[in-house]
């Protein structure tokens, strides 16, 4: 009896081990992944930073500046203010170089308080942003 215990034990023992090892290895190569997938979207921060940017899953290249997200609250010739998810508000200068887009090109008339923006810019040392490009809408990301 103890000699059919013996025979079923190893192998099943064997198996518990390797499964574990197998597991432990994969846990380990996704974490590697996932530091990966983190730096791409360090770039531009996800939602639970404070600055309200949020992480998108894309790349941004260094000319299209940091991305910022929220909504328009005030306007002028010269700027937006924008309110982002943590409540602070940030300016974004728009120079006439700017791009603006709806889901086709806009122009800066058709930024109006209320709308959901999506700007990447460069920041200035005041805090205010240059915008590069301006996105009018949510794209898909939560309010």
């Amino acid at each position: 009896m103890i000699q059919k215990v013996k025979k079923v034990a190893l192998p099943l023992l064997l198996v518990l081990v390797i499964g574990a090892g197998t597991f432990y290895l994969g846990t380990l190569y996704q974490k590697s992944r996932a530091v990966t997938m983190m730096g791409l979207r360090g770039q531009l921060g996800n939602a639970q930073r404070p600055d309200g940017a949020d992480g998108l899953v894309r790349r941004f290249s260094q000319e299209q500046g940091r991305p910022f997200n929220g909504q328009i609250i005030s306007t002028d010739e010269k700027s937006i203010t924008i309110q982002l998810r943590d409540g602070s508000s940030k300016i974004v200068m728009l120079p006439d170089k700017a791009i603006i887009r709806k889901f086709t090109d806009g122009s800066k008339d058709d930024l109006r308080q209320g709308e959901q923006v999506f700007v990447t810019g460069e920041e200035n040392s005041d805090g205010s942003v240059t915008a590069n490009t301006v996105q009018i809408g949510n794209l898909g990301m939560p309010n």
